[in-house]
């Protein structure tokens, strides 16, 4: 093969594993946020669950 076209693959291969690895870091950022944002969201629930239970029983 011609050594410009190699050169040419290298470059465009290099493009893409930078646009893949923030890709990558940002996903991980989003799916981190939802957990933490599920993980508040069960601790809510549990709350209210427990209030109203302290609600009924305490009435």
């Amino acid at each position: 093969m011609d050594e410009n076209i190699i050169q040419s693959i290298l470059q465009r291969l290099t493009k893409i594993e930078t646009l893949l690895e923030v890709d990558v870091n940002h996903l991980e950022a989003r799916v981190s946020k939802l957990e933490g944002n599920g993980t508040w969201l069960w601790r809510t629930i549990a709350g209210v669950i427990i209030g109203a239970i302290g609600v009924l029983v305490f009435k």
